[in-house]
């Protein structure tokens, strides 16, 4: 899995996702890219991948860390314990807050609906036992 592809998944905040694993020496940045640093994680390579220059037509090398899936929950594991503010992505944690609050809406408007028709079969059945 690419770094910036765990990154989304897990909705981290991208500088300070990219700065602690640089800080961690967990990855390096160079002209081309990000590659594996010295103290990366065992499973963590560097991908080598032609791009096209549009501007030049010319091809050249752009670098991306990936990490083996079995090392990326480690990876999010010490991500999470490093003390650091701003772990995750605000804009994400805006929009999924506006949903759960309107998921939650959603469901209180369901409970009040449900309540309503638990209170008028009650009233039924009691009209049906006399």
């Amino acid at each position: 899995m690419k770094l910036h592809e765990l990154k989304a998944k897990h909705k981290f905040n991208q500088n300070t996702f990219y700065k602690w694993m640089r800080d961690s020496n967990l990855i390096k940045k160079t002209e081309l890219g990000y590659v594996v640093g010295d103290d990366a994680l065992a499973g963590m390579k560097t991908l080598v991948t032609p791009m096209l220059n549009k501007e030049t037509g010319e091809l050249r090398d752009s670098c991306q860390v990936t990490i083996d899936d079995e090392q990326a929950d480690l990876l999010v594991e010490l991500y999470l314990n490093s003390g650091l503010p701003k772990l995750y992505s605000p804009a994400k944690n805006d929009t999924d807050n506006n949903f759960a609050q309107e998921e939650l809406e959603e469901l209180r408007d369901r409970i009040a609906i449900l309540e309503n028709q638990v209170n008028i079969l009650t009233i039924q059945l009691k009209q049906l036992m006399k």
